[in-house]
């Protein structure tokens, strides 16, 4: 019988028929009697634990070699694309850290399927005159004022900005050249050009640039 049961019992059998139906301490003392028990009772019963050993040593054991085994965070690095190059091992949740040198290029995360390229949240606004620039991470607008006759702008390989949106502003009286396989517009035609006093707005589906 448990102990809940027991502690049902001796309500019954010690309740006080006093004919107000108070709860005297001769009511009140079995029932905290029997709830001290039943936890008492089942604090450590080998029947609670979900490990595969029900022995509370063995089972406390069982736990410590799996977390042993957890390796945490685990941040790997190199210096190419790796969606291109991966890691010789990687698993689900991995970090990558893709280096120059000492300098940090890009972060990126595997979820399974690919590397995906974690991007900061901040949209660096930047105005140039020179003939050539090529796109930033952090940039979101570039604004090209007038300059040399021929200006061209390296817009960077989509594959691997899965997401990533550029807006270029072409404030010169010239065309500007898009380096890259430049962008798909709604015909589904590729541009290689963003013609003058002009902008558009494109996006990465990581395989090409396209026009929103």
């Amino acid at each position: 019988m448990s102990a809940i049961q027991d502690a049902i019992d001796e309500i019954e059998d010690f309740i006080v028929a006093n004919g107000n139906e108070e709860i005297t301490a001769d009511v009140l003392r079995p029932l905290l009697v029997g709830l001290g028990n039943a936890v008492k009772n089942t604090t450590g019963d080998p029947a609670n634990l979900n490990t595969l050993s029900k022995n509370l040593v063995n089972a406390i054991n069982e736990l410590k070699a799996i977390t042993d085994g957890l390796t945490g965070v685990v941040i790997l690095s190199g210096t190419t694309n790796p969606n291109t190059t991966p890691p010789l091992t990687y698993a689900l949740g991995n970090f990558y850290a893709r280096y120059s040198g000492s300098t940090l290029l890009s972060f990126w995360q595997y979820n399974g399927n690919e590397w995906i390229q974690i991007i900061s949240q901040k949209k660096r606004i930047f105005s140039t005159s020179d003939g050539n620039y090529t796109i930033q991470s952090d940039d979101y607008t570039v604004i090209y004022e007038d300059g040399v006759a021929s200006n061209d702008i390296n817009i960077g390989n989509p594959i691997g900005q899965r997401d990533k949106i550029l807006r270029i502003v072409n404030r010169d009286s010239d065309v500007l050249n898009i380096l890259d396989g430049g962008y798909i517009n709604y015909s589904e035609v590729a541009l290689t050009t963003i013609p003058a006093n002009s902008s558009i707005t494109i996006q990465s589906d990581n395989t090409s640039w396209n026009l929103i």
